[in-house]
């Protein structure tokens, strides 16, 4: 439990962050302090695609996807591209949507490790990656195409040690309770 109280904290005050940069010219200023820690860059979509294709891409040792729902098929091709470029790469997927069984295979047939996530939950509603263990993505974006196309969504980049290392932990800990893929 005490996990999940430090997760919630670090999360807070990564939202807070991201707020208070829209904040700066503000009466909500007052608010929310500044400056944040490290960077949070806002991730919006209609217009996310090439920034999330783009850190799979630069990254050199590991990737970890914890998603509710995955089908976009260059967001595959961009982790099977990390995949074969020798970088790990392992995605958790919510075992109650379809599509993602479509998903595990194809990335699991090209190098991905793939998991189902832990039956304990009734949907693993998580929405975050992490590149090398340093840059963290977190907010509403699915991976697929309404998310990147047709639906307003909002995420955050976040380059900050403590907070990477809490959604590291918890991705850990969901791997080990989770199912593999077999195809």
């Amino acid at each position: 439990m005490e996990i999940n109280k430090k997760t919630k904290i670090i999360a807070t005050l990564a939202v807070t962050c991201f707020l208070s940069g829209f904040a700066a010219n503000s009466a909500l200023a007052a608010i929310f302090p500044k400056p944040c820690p490290n960077s949070i860059m806002p991730l919006f979509s209609p217009g996310s695609e090439g920034e999330l294709i783009a850190l799979a891409r630069a990254a050199q040792s590991e990737i970890s996807v914890e998603i509710y729902q995955f089908s976009y098929v260059p967001l595959m091709d961009a982790l099977a591209g990390a995949a074969s470029r020798g970088v790990m790469v392992r995605v958790i997927l919510d075992r109650t949507i379809d599509k993602n069984y479509g998903t595990a295979k194809y990335l699991s047939q090209r190098g991905v490790l793939v998991r189902l996530a832990p039956l304990r939950f009734s949907r693993m509603h998580s929405k975050f990656a992490l590149y090398d263990r340093k840059n963290l993505v977190v907010g509403s974006t699915n991976w697929s195409f309404h998310a990147m196309f047709l639906n307003r969504e909002a995420s955050v980049v976040v380059d900050d040690s403590g907070v990477s290392r809490a959604f590291s932990e918890i991705f850990e800990g969901d791997w080990s309770e989770s199912a593999p893929y077999l195809n």
